[in-house]
């Protein structure tokens, strides 16, 4: 029984992701096929003291709370957690990543050549502008995002962070994950805020909008980040999520794709974090839609279940744990659920 018992816990150890995990840098860079980069942002969720965030999650307001919002904008919460863990401030938290803009058509391009290039096929012209990449349906973008992923795997592996077991990969952002970050994550601290710049007056150094577009797209990233690094996270083009569009927020009816921000085209003050609709894949006579003022950003993560790996003993009581309403408010908040004594009142 005793040696059963030590060799459990030597087991429990070696495949412990807590002790396998990498800790992750606040930015981080892929490097693409012509030797252009693609670059992502840390998004940190404020989860302080938490060196294994395999279940760790905080909670996030959505939606309007004004008088008569709309269906679209009906206040709800959400749920988000991070794929790997950082350290802000001297602190571990978790975190994940973001990408600093949409994706541009050469890194569009880079990409989907790829492939065509290394069996030496006939290849489309290229576009290398920086201009975000748009008129896609959204099989096209998880083609792209299947592509990179291969790409990363096979030839940037080991200069990407990880979680236990679990290796980095990008995805599209929930829309939760998407109103987080455009809100500057925990840097802003009135989350329910119009847009996080201080008011419409400042808008135009940060986002591409009717006042300052010109009447069309711009190139991306030529504006101010906000505070977490992000570009054009509002405007210039709006932004395909992996979210389904529900009023109630992943509860009740399900649509299509939600797609988050406004556009180049929009006045100041209809520029919003909580801008939200409906993806049409299909106009009435069935064709598909490629609209012009659509594109998308990436998220870096890491799978849920990779990130276990050996370590089942322990994946259920973490689990447990972590959703405990108590241990979800110390963490985010501070805040103790009455009636859990502190160690110095003792």
């Amino acid at each position: 029984m005793y040696k059963t018992t030590v060799f459990t816990i030597i087991l429990s150890c070696l495949f412990s992701p807590v002790l396998l995990a990498q800790e992750a840098p606040d930015t981080v860079t892929i490097t693409l096929p012509d030797h252009s980069q693609m670059r992502f942002h840390a998004v940190y969720l404020g989860l302080t003291g938490t060196p294994d965030c395999r279940f760790a999650s905080r909670e996030i307001e959505l939606g309007s709370y004004e008088n008569t919002p709309n269906y679209k904008k009906q206040p709800g919460r959400a749920t988000i957690s991070g794929g790997f863990f950082g350290k802000r401030n001297g602190q571990s938290d978790c975190l994940y990543y973001l990408g600093e803009t949409e994706v541009q058509r050469s890194q569009w391009h880079s990409i989907m050549q790829w492939p065509d290039r290394r069996e030496q096929s006939l290849l489309s012209p290229v576009d290398k502008t920086k201009y975000p990449k748009t008129e896609i349906t959204y099989a096209e973008v998880f083609q792209f995002i299947e592509s990179l992923n291969s790409w990363i795997l096979q030839r940037q592996e080991g200069e990407l962070p990880t979680f236990g077991y679990a290796k980095a990969h990008c995805r599209l952002p929930t829309e939760a994950e998407w109103v987080f970050a455009a809100q500057e994550g925990i840097k802003n601290k009135y989350f329910n805020c119009w847009n996080p710049y201080g008011g419409k007056q400042h808008l135009g150094k940060y986002e591409w909008y009717k006042g300052n577009s010109g009447g069309k797209i711009n190139q991306c990233g030529q504006l101010k980040p906000n505070k977490i690094g992000l570009k054009d996270m509002l405007g210039n083009v709006e932004e395909l999520t992996i979210s389904l569009f529900s009023p109630e927020y992943q509860r009740g009816r399900f649509g299509q794709f939600v797609i988050c921000g406004n556009n180049y085209s929009d006045a100041s003050e209809d520029f919003t974090v909580l801008h939200r609709t409906e993806f049409a894949s299909h106009t009435e006579n069935g064709k598909l839609r490629r609209p012009k003022n659509v594109g998308f950003r990436l998220v870096l993560t890491t799978s849920v279940s990779a990130s276990i790996g050996g370590d089942i003993l322990n994946a259920d009581g973490d689990y447990q744990q972590d959703r405990n309403p108590s241990v979800i408010l110390e963490k985010v908040y501070g805040v103790k659920i009455q009636g859990e004594k502190d160690d110095s009142d003792r």
